[in-house]
């Protein structure tokens, strides 16, 4: 080949690569086309890393499962049960003395057929100061919601200095609840764009005001260190059923006996969990980990990230873009110089794109979440492109 006739080929080339970058930066700043190929990788690595870890032994699931839900029919009826069920069980649960009693059950409003009912709740809950419960903040226009102002009178919400005294939210408190008991916290749970939920909300902030999530609050009051951002990334343990669980119906049926056959220290030091993962009840959502994983579950891997501070990481937003240059500048010389066939030049950036995703899967293992896909398909796709210009 003639100078003559290869300087053309060189001119397309510079088109191909600065064409490239300039997607790159597109892709980065705007277009993010391959977001969901890169959750969807990431994802996979989630589940790879999850079934090697195991959760905190100290953090333990009573389950309303399918089992209670039968065993329990003659005691409570249908659900929703008495809330007296609720509280005997709590009194058996406060005699083993554990560190924390959180409910993933909204009381959303009183009980008008068995107000009695709610009175022992609120008798027993008026003695135990280490029981939460969660809130929903609902959809809507805010502005319609109560006044922030009120709310602080009753939970304390932590407020910058230029908060908006007048803001309103929409909540959804448990209103079955003495307000005396009201250590509550959010449970709202953000699905990312593509239907799967990766982040836990630690606050939200409503115009200055910051109301905080349920495992934000519970871990707080325990003394725990809670990071300065709005949220994070889950790093899941295993599947479902991973985290101890005990059926409700066999530890309140354990309770009524008079010589219990469970051991009476079980739940003594523990963080507590009383919540359901009984299809029926529907408090199921689409993770990571699994397309049908129980709302309680998530609520204790977002404990468990907490109290351990092993939630995941991301990479700085640069980084996808930064590596994806660089694969381009790696490539650039060897079509310009002609010293590698375009065959090598691809198993080579084969193996390269190997040992990256092997390091995406090692950096998942050590709480950083990278996202490499984007970076090797701009790098395979000049790759593909860059023979074209000869």
């Amino acid at each position: 080949m003639s100078l003559a006739t290869y300087k053309p080929s060189i001119n397309r080339l510079h088109v191909i690569a600065l064409v490239t970058l300039l997607l790159i930066m597109l892709n980065s700043l705007w277009l993010d086309m391959f977001h969901t190929l890169d959750n969807r990788l990431s994802d996979f690595f989630v589940r790879q890393v999850a079934q090697k870890l195991s959760p905190d032994p100290d953090i333990v699931i009573v389950d309303i499962d399918e089992a209670s839900l039968a065993a329990m029919q003659d005691t409570a009826g249908s659900w929703p049960w008495p809330r007296a069920v609720h509280a005997e069980l709590l009194q058996g649960i406060a005699r083993q003395q554990p560190r924390a009693i959180v409910f993933d059950i909204l009381f959303s409003e009183p009980d008008r057929y068995r107000p009695e009912s709610d009175q022992f709740f609120n008798e027993v809950l008026h003695d135990l100061h280490n029981v939460y419960f969660p809130m929903l903040q609902l959809e809507g226009n805010q502005a319609n919601g109560v006044p922030l102002a009120e709310v602080a009178r009753i939970i304390a919400i932590p407020r910058s200095a230029s908060a908006d005294p007048e803001a309103r939210v929409i909540l959804l408190p448990p209103q079955a609840v003495a307000p005396e008991s009201w250590r509550v916290g959010l449970i709202n749970f953000r699905e990312d764009q593509d239907g799967i939920a990766r982040r836990y909300d630690l606050y939200r902030d409503l115009s200055g005001w910051k109301l905080d999530s349920l495992p934000a609050r519970v871990m707080r009051d325990l003394g725990y260190t809670i990071p300065q951002q709005p949220d994070i990334s889950l790093n899941w343990r295993g599947d479902a059923g991973t985290f101890k669980h005990i059926s409700y119906s066999e530890l309140y049926a354990d309770q009524s006996r008079q010589q219990p056959q469970r051991d009476a220290h079980e739940l003594t030091g523990k963080i507590v969990i009383i919540g359901s993962t009984a299809t029926g009840l529907h408090d199921i959502r689409a993770t990571p980990v699994s397309s049908l994983y129980p709302g309680v579950a998530i609520l204790a891997t977002a404990l468990d990230n907490l109290k351990n501070r092993r939630y995941l990481h991301a990479a700085p937003a640069y980084s996808a873009p930064l590596i994806a240059m660089l694969l381009i500048v790696m490539q650039w010389p060897l079509f310009v110089r002609r010293s590698l066939d375009a065959f090598r030049i691809g198993g080579a950036l084969l193996l390269l794109s190997l040992a990256l995703l092997a390091a995406q899967y090692f950096a998942m293992t050590r709480l950083y979440s990278v996202a490499l896909l984007t970076p090797l398909l701009f790098g395979g796709g000049f790759s593909f492109a860059a023979p074209l210009s000869g």
